[in-house]
């Protein structure tokens, strides 16, 4: 269709040449024949082509599926080009990332089932570990509960009570230590009805149970001796002795009996100077440990009696050690 510029370029060749042969035939022939000769095969061509143009039959379909992919590299080139290389690249890079979002698909079934197995491991060890504390409950309390009857608490009731609870590294079971101190009263939990005193000797009670066991190397009883009598402060001090045995034992006491059982004895004093009181804790000999004895025992340092009884304390914890 756009030809027309050719046909008229060879038209005013071919009359340039004509002339040419006219004024020089011997060089204007030659070249006037071989044009002459072009056009005529550039004509046939023209007439070949357009019927073959005319026997052709043409997909719409398929030329608008071309054009529109051509369409579409045009734009991932702007995007992602400048040249179609540079498409290539970027899809390949793309690829990488969709196989590593599919990998970690992947990675997160497993972990999820990795889970779930643990759960199912950790609920079986809570199951077991619940029915080893029910099993070890009773006997455990009945023991606490005789040592207790030693120490001030000649009728007391003592319980070891399950509940439920989120499970977690010490399994799904809620331990609380309960008591019922006196006769007819009802098991309340202790951490709601015990005194600091009363506390420190329920833990004396069950330290000494578990000695054999338990793995703590440092034991702080404060207040160990409140409401406790001469006889019971005995026990407590005898108590005491046979814990240290497999651990080391700190005791805050104002009891000349339990002072007595201690392997070392330190004396802490108040000083009140510019007004402001400070807290002095020194270690005693032999006989400071004596005399703070007798001291604790509410006599002069002076009284043959009183030294006598502390004399008597200290040989009779050296005996039990």
């Amino acid at each position: 269709e756009n030809d027309g510029a050719i046909t008229d370029q060879l038209a005013d060749f071919l009359r340039q040449l004509r002339e040419l042969a006219e004024v020089d035939p011997r060089a204007g022939t030659p070249l006037l024949e071989q044009l002459e000769t072009i056009i005529t095969s550039i004509s046939e061509l023209g007439n070949d082509i357009a019927d073959y143009a005319d026997r052709l039959e043409l997909d719409e379909e398929a030329l608008q599926r071309l054009e529109e992919r051509l369409d579409q590299l045009q734009r991932l080139k702007r995007k992602y080009g400048p040249t179609l290389d540079d498409v290539l690249a970027a899809a390949d890079r793309m690829r990488q990332r969709l196989a590593k979002i599919t990998g970690r698909s992947d990675q997160l079934q497993a972990l999820h089932e990795r889970e779930q197995q643990c759960l199912k491991a950790h609920n079986d060890a809570c199951a077991q570990l619940n029915a080893k504390r029910k099993a070890a409950a009773g006997p455990l309390a009945k023991a606490i509960a005789h040592k207790l009857q030693n120490l001030g608490f000649a009728k007391a009731e003592f319980a070891i009570q399950l509940k439920p609870a989120n499970p977690g590294p010490t399994g799904a079971d809620a331990v609380e230590f309960a008591i019922a101190p006196n006769v007819g009263e009802a098991m309340q939990p202790l951490r709601a009805i015990a005194s600091s005193g009363e506390m420190a000797r329920v833990m004396l009670a069950v330290k000494t149970v578990l000695s054999d066991a338990d793995n703590v190397p440092i034991l702080i009883f404060d207040e160990i001796d409140a409401n406790v009598g001469g006889r019971i402060a005995v026990t407590v001090a005898a108590e005491l002795a046979a814990v240290s045995r497999r651990h080391q034992v700190f005791s805050i006491t104002h009891l000349p009996q339990i002072a007595a059982a201690a392997d070392q004895h330190f004396l802490v004093d108040k000083h009140v100077a510019n007004e402001r009181t400070t807290a002095v804790m020194h270690q005693l000999d032999q006989e400071q440990r004596r005399a703070e004895l007798v001291r604790m025992l509410g006599a002069e340092l002076d009284s043959k009696t009183a030294a006598a009884h502390a004399d008597e304390l200290l040989r009779k914890a050296r005996a039990r050690a």
